[in-house]
């Protein structure tokens, strides 16, 4: 008399199945968490701006002016460093991004600027700038940017 043995297990079509779904699942939640990481790192660069204009609004209330020296004709105005970064065109936190400081002929007003560093994973992204008037910028998929001809987004448009 023969016990019949009952086999358990999956079978290759199951298989199959199982593993098309989670490729579908996949092609969905790589870009969506891409996406949401690019925002996540723009939003850490955004309150870095506002915490550097902060610095820039500290030291023109201590020194009275954005200016370093006046030689004749000659206005030389702070950059980065005297604020306290390492170089006047120093990289994000999170080392995504690149800084730079520019002030109008007189030094009275000044734009901050915050590029995508070409080999980092916020490239394509777009550039963003906050200038002393408060006016905040993003330039949605520039990372090389003209701030007087190109689209200025606000810093919450997705």
């Amino acid at each position: 008399m023969e016990i019949a043995v009952k086999k358990s297990g999956f079978t290759l079509v199951e298989l199959i199945i199982v593993v098309a779904i989670l490729g579908i699942i996949a092609a969905f939640a790589i870009p969506a968490y891409k996406s949401y990481v690019q925002k996540t790192k723009r939003a850490e660069v955004q309150a870095e701006l506002a915490e550097i204009a902060g610095q820039l609004q500290r030291f023109k209330i201590a020194n009275y002016t954005y200016v370093q020296s006046v030689s004749g004709t000659t206005i030389t105005p702070i950059n980065l460093t005297r604020l306290g970064y390492s170089s006047a065109t120093p990289n994000s936190q999170n080392g995504l991004y690149q800084y730079a400081l520019s002030f109008n002929a007189a030094a009275t007003s000044w734009t901050l600027t915050a590029s995508p560093i070409s080999s980092g994973m916020q490239k394509g992204n777009g550039g963003l700038t906050l200038t002393s008037a408060g006016q905040q910028c993003w330039y949605k998929g520039k990372d090389s940017f003209n701030a007087s001809t190109d689209t200025c987004l606000g810093w919450n448009e997705r």
